[in-house]
């Protein structure tokens, strides 16, 4: 995996065109020799590498300036404070009428690196200091990569494993383990903070259940008139109505005006459920002649609906055939 760096490649480059030696500093294993060579792949024109850590390299220098003088292009000289004499030789080199190459040097932010290039290359070098990754821009799956091998499992702390699959497939997967649905990324994404994209997708598992309409509760503002939510319950195994929450989503202006009516015609001063439900005050009671259908995410611990959406009334289905173990 290699993590392109734009933001460093641009400002390198610039700082290239305007000072004949560049420094790019920073610690051990920051990604300075990637960048570097990110670098060199990305620009036309004769480069010459030296890994001051190999001999043979190392070897090549031994009388720098026969090596260095006839050298046109970019030069880079790397994990420099190997050879910090070589700084005299890159001032006169810099000092050349039109200066026919670049040097890019590579090494540690040490403070003595930095006094002996400052003092002996002053007016002649620009710095680039790298001090970590920033991962934001990176694609989903690097960034999942570079995770793994630095995240430490533990009883407060795990990693959220993924897996490559047919959308569908791995949604129908998840409803049926009783899962609130899956959440879908691109591979390819990149991380922005404090914004939606279409880059992730969370793809929710809605449930249906047809529910006995037991009650309403009174509507407030643009619903004063109609009402606000309905009371819906299912029957258990002993024709017992348990209440299960309560919907007031998914109505249209015309399903709420109709609705009402049909609540009024069945109104009741008996409460049909079993435990009433824990609804504070404008509450009214129906016969529990009427069935809904809604759509829901899942049931809570209390066995209430969470999230429900009104979706029509089931006037083909009788009221005893709302069964919880159905729901």
């Amino acid at each position: 995996m290699q993590i392109l760096r734009n933001e460093h490649l641009r400002r390198v480059r610039l700082l290239l065109r305007e000072s004949p030696v560049v420094a790019l500093l920073g610690p051990r294993q920051v990604g300075k020799t990637t960048l570097a060579r990110q670098l060199v792949a990305s620009r036309r024109g004769p480069t010459t590498w030296f890994d001051l850590e190999n001999p043979a390299d190392l070897a090549r220098l031994a009388d720098p300036g026969l090596e260095l003088r006839p050298l046109r292009g970019l030069v880079v000289l790397d994990e420099i404070h190997r050879l910090p004499d070589i700084f005299p030789l890159l001032r006169v080199l810099a000092d050349r009428p039109r200066t026919p190459a670049r040097v890019l040097v590579l090494g540690s932010a040490s403070p003595d690196l930095l006094r002996q290039t400052s003092e002996t290359l002053a007016g002649r070098v620009a710095f680039h200091e790298l001090d970590g990754f920033d991962l934001r821009r990176v694609p989903l799956a690097d960034r999942s990569e570079v995770l793994a091998r630095v995240l430490r499992p533990g009883p407060l702390l795990q990693p959220v494993q993924s897996f490559e699959a047919d959308g569908v497939a791995a949604y129908e997967a998840a409803v049926a383990l009783g899962f609130e649905g899956v959440i879908a990324k691109r591979r390819d994404g990149a991380y922005l903070d404090g914004r939606r994209s279409r880059q992730w997708l969370k793809v929710k598992a809605r449930r249906t259940a047809d529910l006995v309409v037991g009650g309403w509760r009174e509507g407030e503002g643009g619903r004063a008139g109609s009402f606000g939510a309905l009371l819906l319950g299912s029957y258990d195994e002993d024709g017992t109505l348990r209440y299960a929450g309560r919907v007031g989503s998914g109505f249209s202006d015309g399903v709420l005006g109709e609705l009402r009516a049909r609540l009024d015609a069945l109104a009741s001063e008996e409460d049909p459920f079993a435990d009433a439900p824990p609804e504070p005050g404008r509450v009214r009671f129906v016969r529990p002649e009427l069935v809904a259908e809604v759509e829901f995410a899942n049931w809570t611990g209390d066995e209430r609906l969470r999230a429900p959406v009104f979706v029509r009334l089931r006037d083909d289905k009788p009221p005893s055939a709302a069964l919880r173990a159905d729901a």
